[in-house]
């Protein structure tokens, strides 16, 4: 069953454990000879706990917001709203779910989400800032958090945005009622106490960071990532070693530059005076291919 976005098209499903309501706006369901009944199975099982059916209802909104919502939600200008997805027990809207599509980077998504949600009033808690091998377009993540209902309903949207489209961002705000003790609570950029000191590398002019992984841990921490672009081998270590001495770290002797590339070592101590040992490590696996960068952290040994 299909229905064009300028003709929506309401549908109501009732199951045992209470209602699922879809309305249809650009979607396609492919579905046998059973109909609705397969449609309304499938919804059930997607919507629900695993190993029941969901409870209470949920509504799937093409391009639009609920019509009545507790609390208003702040939305960036020039964003496109793809749609949305609310959740309700008892006729009372427990969470949404909102889908934008940014045209701008990342970075400038979510700063935008972040100036708007403040501009409405709601205070803005960015999920630490990035560490290790930055990519050249990050997923970021924030929480904001609405003034206090007059019922003591505590309001909060877990936003994220990430890469969509070349230039463009997916960007979704996941609204909740009554979220976790705590959720609204400042905690420590990066939570790094007690762990390894893992700085932030970023990239460098003209190269485009990806596929970065990350361990991080009280004893050691490692980063790794691939880099397009950036200057050839002397220019990309020239510029970790600027970002390494401007987060604090110090050039040991020890480097070796081999054929597929240079490794470098380096120290750090903390306030508390505690000592670390560092590799940075810049190589070419392929000439004619991308950079592997890894830079691992261990502990200095004492004597």
């Amino acid at each position: 069953m299909t229905a064009s976005r300028s003709s929506l098209r309401r549908r109501s499903f009732h199951a045992l454990a209470g209602s699922l309501l879809v309305l249809l706006g650009s979607l396609t369901f492919a579905h046998d000879a059973d109909g609705d009944a397969n449609l309304l199975r499938l919804a059930e099982r997607l919507v629900g706990p695993w190993g029941a059916p969901g409870e209470g209802r949920v509504e799937i909104l093409p391009s639009t917001l609920p019509a009545a919502m507790e609390v208003a939600l702040p939305l960036p200008d020039g964003f496109d709203l793809v749609g949305s997805l609310a959740r309700y027990d008892r006729d009372v809207m427990v969470s949404l779910q909102v889908v934008l599509d940014g045209h701008e980077g990342t970075t400038s998504a979510f700063e935008s989400l972040r100036r708007t949600f403040e501009e409405g009033g709601w205070s803005f808690l960015s999920d630490g800032g990035m560490v290790g091998f930055v990519p050249t377009s990050p997923s970021l993540f924030g929480r904001a958090c609405a003034p206090e209902g007059e019922d003591g309903a505590q309001h909060v949207a877990f936003v994220s945005a990430s890469p969509h489209a070349e230039g463009a961002s997916d960007v979704r705000i996941d609204l909740n009622r009554d979220a976790w003790e705590g959720a609204c609570a400042h905690y420590p950029e990066h939570a790094l106490e007690g762990f390894a000191p893992l700085p932030t590398l970023a990239a460098p002019d003209g190269g485009n960071v990806s596929g970065q992984l990350m361990s991080h841990g009280p004893e050691d921490a490692m980063t790794l990532a691939v880099l397009r672009g950036g200057g050839d081998v002397d220019a990309v270590v020239a510029h970790y070693a600027e970002e390494l001495r401007a987060a604090g770290w110090t050039m040991t002797p020890g480097s070796v530059r081999h054929d597929l590339g240079v490794r470098s070592r380096w120290a750090f101590v903390t306030v508390a005076g505690v000592p670390w040992a560092g590799v940075l490590a810049v190589e070419w696996p392929v000439r004619t291919g991308p950079v592997m960068l890894s830079f691992t952290v261990v502990a200095e040994l004492g004597p």
